[in-house]
C-alpha cells in the first residue's frame, strides 16, 4: 500500500497546477504500465 500511495501523493501545495498535472499524469501513467491496464482492457 505504501509504495503505491507514494506514486500518488505529490505535495499538492509545493507545486503549481501545471506541475502538479504532469506529476499526476506520471504517476497515472506508471500505474497502467504496471498493472497493465491497457491489455486487459
Amino acid at each position: 500500500h505504501g509504495q503505491i500511495n507514494n506514486a500518488f501523493r505529490c505535495q499538492r501545495n509545493r507545486l503549481s497546477a501545471e506541475q502538479y498535472r504532469h506529476v499526476r499524469t506520471q504517476a497515472f501513467s506508471l500505474w497502467n504500465e504496471v498493472t497493465d491496464v491497457a491489455k486487459n482492457a
